[in-house]
């Protein structure tokens, strides 16, 4: 093997084991709670004022009956159901809440326990099945639409169960990076969600990342995310067709920015094609790259040349030069630079060409101590800078102190974020 090669394939799994061994989270400053946007967890409906709660989870990962799992193995079948998580363990749900407002550096909340999952349905496997018709338009076989129907319905039934009980009726959907599992998807998920004040209903889509070996876990994650793609938009477009669900908020980390964007570029030129608006039909009102693993020279093909931006409310990009992991995909590719390892510098003049101040796009560069480097310089997302600066985003507060999000503006869509953010 060549040396090269095995440095930064050991590289990237290197970093993303500190991602899936991070524990824990500091508490986001106290100002997070202060938020008029957001109401107090005292506030919520008596069911979510719990340590242990669920959330949703939609997968395509294969399910191992023996062990009572899903694993990275690809299922054709869509599945969902319920991921099971404790946060408080010998916390009583005051004790939680007293913590989690105290903006307290000193003390780190355990991480979620994962107490297991709950399948509660599984729509027909895809390719679907299709006829020709007469006039060369495609039939869907009426067994599998009526078995594709039926799953709709009742994991929409799901959503509608949970949006009631929310204050904000949107949805959260986060799409996971390689190498990841379901346990740790949904414990992160929920982590973040209730680190936020339990104001949405979130689902973690989890596709079939995970494959172990030092050189082919790569390779099989990153085709496991283009296998994904019909899935995913159908679970987009499913949200986006119940009219209880006010706006999406779609986040992804590292590939799963990858995986998240090719979804919605397609649905997107599919409901312009159809003339409709698709930041209305679509619902997309925040889109969020965590440490994005992809070259920007692509992005700008795939997404800027075609004017996919304005479909989002907002999108917003983090970022830091010291995201390690990125920098063996970028040996790989030969990039010119990856998107989440951008410098304010890196920004290409053309993405910041005569429109630039009228974008609805904001890049935000990290440049913290990765919590005391008790998180890998791929998480950066635990730390309670970036956490708190996420929520505020998903909460509809613009860049700016004016707006609660002190960030220190480079231009008018570049800022820089800190470990003092809201200190």
């Amino acid at each position: 093997m060549n040396l090269a090669v095995y440095r930064t394939i050991s590289g990237i799994a290197c970093s993303i084991l500190m991602v899936a061994c991070a524990g824990g989270y500091r508490a986001m400053p106290s100002e997070v709670y202060d938020d008029p946007s957001a109401t107090g967890f005292q506030d919520l409906p008596d069911q979510l004022q719990s340590p242990e709660f669920s959330i949703l989870y939609v997968t395509d990962r294969k399910w191992e009956k023996e062990a009572g799992e899903y694993t990275y193995h690809r299922s054709r079948a869509v599945e969902f159901g319920e991921a099971r998580l404790d946060l408080g363990r010998d916390w009583t749900w005051d004790e939680l809440v007293d913590w989690t407002v105290s903006g307290d550096e000193k003390t780190r909340v355990p991480s979620p326990e994962f107490l297991g999952v709950t399948r509660l349905g599984q729509f027909p496997a895809t390719p679907p099945i299709f006829s020709e018709g007469e006039n060369g338009e495609l039939i869907l076989e009426p067994g599998w639409q009526a078995d594709y129907l039926a799953a709709t319905e009742k994991l929409q039934e799901q959503i509608r169960r949970r949006l009631a009980l929310a204050p904000v009726k949107e949805v959260v959907l986060s799409v996971h990076g390689i190498q990841n599992d379901l346990p740790t998807t949904a414990s992160a998920l929920g982590l973040w969600w209730h680190m936020g004040g339990r104001q949405n209903v979130p689902i973690a889509y989890a596709w079939p990342a995970g494959k172990k070996g030092l050189l082919s876990f790569y390779g099989y994650d990153r085709e496991s995310g283009e296998f994904t793609n019909f899935h995913l938009k159908q679970m987009l477009r499913l949200l986006a067709e119940m009219p209880e669900v006010e706006s999406i908020h779609l986040i992804g980390h590292s590939r799963g920015t990858d995986v998240a964007i090719t979804a919605v570029r397609e649905l997107i030129l599919v409901e312009r094609a159809a003339g409709r608006n698709p930041r209305q039909s679509l619902k997309l009102k925040n889109l969020v790259l965590i440490a994005a693993d992809m070259d920007f020279d692509v992005v700008s093909q795939r997404f800027e040349a075609e004017a996919l931006w304005p479909a989002f409310g907002r999108v917003t990009v983090y970022a830091t030069s010291k995201d390690y992991a990125l920098s063996g995909a970028q040996s790989i590719f030969a990039s010119t630079v990856r998107m989440g390892q951008m410098k304010p510098e890196d920004v290409p003049e053309y993405f910041k060409g005569a429109r630039w101040g009228e974008r609805n796009v904001d890049i935000i560069f990290y440049e913290g101590s990765f919590d005391g480097k008790s998180v890998s310089s791929h998480s950066y997302y635990l730390t309670p800078a970036v956490g708190a600066d996420a929520v505020m985003t998903i909460r509809g507060n613009k860049p700016g102190a004016e707006y609660g999000r002190p960030l220190e503006a480079i231009n008018e869509h570049m800022f820089i974020i800190r470990d003092d953010y809201l200190r």
